[in-house]
């Protein structure tokens, strides 16, 4: 009798991929800094990619549009820490993004 590709999937990666998410949602996430917080969305959606890039894939193929998300996320994680670095409040980026 033949697997289907549903049969044939590797539960290695998810169960990988589920085990990240537990950590990163009941140990990472209540107990790090504020500005860690941008990190952990980051890091659990460059996991997805590497993962699950099939899942990702555009109509033509390409992964472009992913790695795009996932550099943006970093972009922000980066942002974020560089602006709590230098002592940049939330006050003080909202009042400067309503003058």
């Amino acid at each position: 009798m033949k697997a289907n590709e549903i049969q044939k999937i590797d539960l290695t990666r998810d169960n990988f991929y589920f085990v990240l998410i537990a950590v990163v949602l009941c140990f990472y996430s209540p107990f790090c800094i504020r500005v860690m917080h941008e990190a952990g969305p980051a890091v659990l959606f460059t996991a997805f990619v590497w993962l699950f890039p099939d899942s990702l894939r555009s109509r033509s193929g390409s992964l472009v549009s992913a790695y795009c998300l996932a550099g943006f996320l970093w972009f922000c994680a980066a942002v974020v820490f560089v602006l709590s670095y230098f002592g940049v409040t939330r006050q003080e980026v909202v009042s400067f993004m309503h003058w």
